[in-house]
């Protein structure tokens, strides 16, 4: 049961990034970085950081300034506690430079899946829902094909706990649709 909803919050999110790429220049790739969730609770059930890996459409768009879609996946367990966010989210990104490698900024907002079962200070929680987002990144394009970025990601408070962080990150393109 736990892995069908699973599946089909991946499926959800896949085509609705499938539909909004068809009209910008949209790669897949890979992602590894870091989550750092800001909330205490949730950093003493998950630590101060996890590793973020992820592979599916990475925006690889060159044009000065635009809207861009935004997908991404953090999936942590550590000592029976676990995460599963799956954030997909529209914004408005702004190129600063006119070269290949240069620095950009983007703020966001959408939804985000999440599926999570954590134990913080002998209370369990327990859930899976959506659940709205907005925030912020701050990037480096470093070449048509790479990216690193820090993104911070504000999410709704549910059952009393809040998934927010800073996430780390480097993307890469590996072919085109």
């Amino acid at each position: 049961m736990k892995r069908s909803y699973r599946i089909v919050a991946v499926a959800a999110c896949a085509l609705t990034t499938a539909m909004v790429s068809a009209q910008q220049n949209i790669s897949i790739g890979g992602s590894i970085g870091l989550y750092m969730p800001t909330n205490a609770g949730v950093r003493a059930a998950l630590g101060n950081s996890s590793p973020r890996l992820g592979f599916g459409p990475v925006d690889t768009d060159q044009r000065q300034n635009g809207l861009r879609p935004s997908f991404g996946v953090i999936n942590v367990a550590k000592n029976g506690n676990r995460l599963l966010a799956i954030p997909i989210t529209y914004g408005y990104e702004r190129k600063f430079g006119s070269g290949v490698v240069a620095p950009y900024g983007r703020v966001f907002g959408g939804l985000s899946y999440l599926d999570y079962r954590l134990n913080i200070n002998g209370a369990n929680f327990a859930g899976r829902k959506f659940v709205p987002v907005f925030g912020g990144v701050l990037g480096v394009t470093l070449s048509s094909y790479a990216r690193v970025y820090a993104r911070y990601t504000v999410m709704s408070s549910t059952s009393g706990v809040n998934f927010s962080g800073l996430e780390l990150v480097a993307s890469f393109s590996l072919f085109k649709l």
